[in-house]
């Protein structure tokens, strides 16, 4: 019996009619398997994932398979965005066993719940030295009965190794000095050296095929630069966007950028499209448009946005996870084009045109098709037309499916998207969707005694408990929604979030906080989520929180407690700078200081909206257009006629300025 029919998650009711009998992780499936003496695989992917369709119509459709399955396993079908906890879990047991890395995770444990043989995608017939799947469901067995002994050691020593994974980072937090800081720049130089060693100066980004954005480097970039004043940074950055912007990984036509590409010039993507790269790439493209001034930033934010709302909407407030590869079970048949379509479609000028902008071939340039990359410059009138009559073509297509969840951690990114947007361009209408938005998000996620968090909504049920990187990004979304709003209520609110987070997450032995909450489902392993990968991790992004709170309500508990976690991370960062370069970011600010700003006088809101269109990573802004004892950075300051503007860093303050030039000067940037 399927067991997923009763799921409101998409990827697994894509998987509700498989002959396998799937059970959803839970205690009724644990408890089977020791109780039967079963191994247990767990299959987790996503329901934009195009391997894991694959895999499916390949094998879990399969009847003998599945039969085979049925009688010998206890079999698990895990949603990876709805527990990233156990998908993290997982896939670092994948890489002990055999370097597993991708979706889907196909990965067999012991009655207990403990790893010991895992694979990404297996075939349903064998080559290229690779198993098929039947024949790996058959060596677990064989194993399992024949060698038990072995598979429990195997299991153990997995074990322990996530174990000491994770026991790393529980050594007694460092202590703070007072005589001599902490946070020298040498070792963010240093990781900084390490990061240029992949830069990838012909086609920009980072390393070899597949090709990711790595968004989080590139924000690196843009915090290293900043502080540095580097041109190399600023120069790899711009030149990684202006690549990717001009590739197939980018989709011209209607905004939205796919997960990754298999090449190394990103000019073949893997189609999907997921609401938390997206988010994060709108955030990127306002920080540069900030930086630069250059309209064509402005144009592709714009564009991203517009994705977001045009595609991923629920329409009911919230934005959807991601888009399928597919459609119509074809990969990337909603942005590919035949070259007997173009040239019916596009004026001939334009068509030929085309063809040399885009390298288009009759035979295509992918599988028979053409994919639009650009190849060659082109003037922007002549891209515009072709994009629009492309994108008046597309919508007479099957669009992709999507998956319709509503998942808490990411929307919390778009809301920080639309804030920034609105606050580099002034658009009114990105104001008013990000205050929407987290209106919406809670309503729905937060419970009515805002003790606690949910994190999925799908369907209209809302389940599955919050995790640290949801506490993260919301109490970070509540920051952003201050500065576009300066209602301190905000504030509370995150900080109430906060003080949640500290109570449910945080390592009582440590600096550090738990992936799960203490209260909750007990693992194998408790981990913590250190890694900036695809997403900052849910410690740097709880750190980065407690950090601007302390700054912002004079609390000393929170910024030495972010200090502390900072400092427990510095060996796994130095030893690892790609995987903890929003950790680094964050570093950069305390090397060099962070600075409290108050604007005190009837003129206050109006220049603090001036100072918020800047890129300031090391500031936070509180105004006030009249004296005020609300907040700790106002209190005992008079106000300015039109505006007294006092600036702080490390417990010392500055003679208090009346104008943006002076204050710029303070904080020693350019003035506009």
């Amino acid at each position: 019996m399927n067991r997923l029919r009763h799921e409101t998650s998409p990827y697994l009711l894509q998987h509700a009619n498989n002959p396998v009998d799937w059970h959803p992780w839970g205690e009724e499936a644990l408890s089977r398997a020791k109780k039967e003496d079963k191994p247990i695989l767990i299959s987790i992917g996503y329901a934009t994932c195009h391997w894991c369709h694959v895999m499916e119509r390949e094998s879990f459709q399969d009847a003998d398979i599945a039969a085979f399955m049925n009688e010998f396993f206890i079999n698990i079908k895990i949603d990876r965005e709805e527990r990233p906890d156990l998908d993290a879990l997982y896939m670092e047991a994948g890489h002990l066993l055999n370097r597993t890395s991708g979706w889907p995770l196909n990965c067999f444990l012991t009655p207990d719940g403990k790893p010991f043989f895992a694979g990404s995608y297996f075939p349903p017939e064998p080559g290229a030295k690779q198993m098929a799947w039947f024949q790996a469901l058959q060596y677990v067995l064989y194993n399992f009965r024949e060698n038990r002994q072995a598979v429990e050691q195997q299991a153990e020593r997995i074990t322990r190794s996530l174990q000491e994974l994770n026991r790393e980072d529980t050594a007694p937090a460092p202590e703070l000095s007072f005589f001599a800081s902490p946070f020298p720049s040498g070792p963010a130089d240093q990781a900084f050296e390490q990061l240029t060693k992949r830069f990838d100066r012909e086609t920009g980004g980072f390393g070899e095929a597949p090709k990711f954005p790595d968004l989080l480097q590139l924000q690196f970039l843009l915090h290293y630069h900043f502080f540095t004043k580097s041109d190399t940074a600023l120069g790899h950055l711009l030149f990684s966007l202006d690549k990717i912007l001009r590739s197939g990984i980018y989709d011209a036509v209607g905004g939205g950028l796919a997960r990754y590409a298999v090449d190394r010039q990103w000019r073949i993507p893997h189609f999907e499209k997921t609401l938390y790269d997206n988010a994060l790439f709108a955030r990127l493209l306002a920080d540069v448009y900030s930086i630069t001034g250059q309209n064509r930033w402005k144009d592709h934010l714009d564009k991203t946005l517009q994705f977001l709302r045009r595609d991923l909407s629920s329409g009911e407030g919230a934005y959807y996870s991601g888009l399928d590869a597919e459609s119509e079970g074809v990969e990337g048949k909603y942005y590919t084009w035949s070259w007997g379509e173009l040239e019916k479609i596009l004026p001939a000028g334009l068509f030929e045109k085309a063809v040399k902008i885009f390298s288009l071939k009759k035979e295509g340039n992918w599988e028979g098709t053409n994919i639009l990359f650009q190849a060659v410059p082109a003037e922007d009138e002549d891209l515009q037309a072709v994009f629009r009559i492309l994108a008046r073509e597309r919508d007479k297509r099957t669009r992709p499916k999507r998956d319709t969840k509503v998942l808490l951690g990411w929307n919390a990114l778009v809301v920080s998207a639309f804030a920034r947007a609105f606050e580099v361009t002034g658009d009114e209408s990105y104001r008013r969707e990000a205050l929407g938005l987290v209106q919406f998000l809670l309503a729905t996620f937060w419970s009515k005694d805002k003790k606690s968090l949910l994190r999925v909504s799908t369907q209209g049920k809302t389940h599955q408990e919050a995790l640290l990187q949801d506490y993260a990004f919301l109490a970070q979304a509540l920051l952003d929604i201050h500065r576009i709003t300066w209602d301190a209520e905000w504030l509370q609110k995150s900080l109430i979030l906060s003080e949640d987070a500290l109570a449910t997450f945080a390592d009582l032995n440590g600096a550090l906080f738990y992936t799960n909450a203490l209260r909750g489902e007990k693992l194998i392993v408790r981990t913590k989520d250190t890694q900036d990968l695809e997403l900052p991790s849910g410690n740097s992004a709880m750190r980065q929180v407690l950090h601007q709170l302390g700054l912002l309500y004079g609390r000393s508990d929170l910024s030495e407690r972010a200090a502390r976690m900072l400092l427990t991370m510095k060996k796994a960062m130095s030893e690892h700078p790609a995987a903890h370069v929003n950790w680094w970011s964050q570093w950069l600010i305390e090397s060099y200081g962070a600075y409290e700003i108050a604007l005190i006088g009837p003129a206050a809101t109006e220049m603090a909206n001036q100072v918020r269109k800047r890129f300031l990573p090391h500031a936070v802004l509180l105004p006030s257009e009249t004296e005020s004892n609300a907040f700790p950075l106002l209190e005992g300051r008079p106000a300015g006629d039109p505006v007294w503007i006092y600036v702080c860093q490390e417990q010392s303050c500055m003679r208090p300025v009346a104008s943006l030039e002076e204050l710029y000067s303070l904080l020693e940037v350019d003035a506009e």
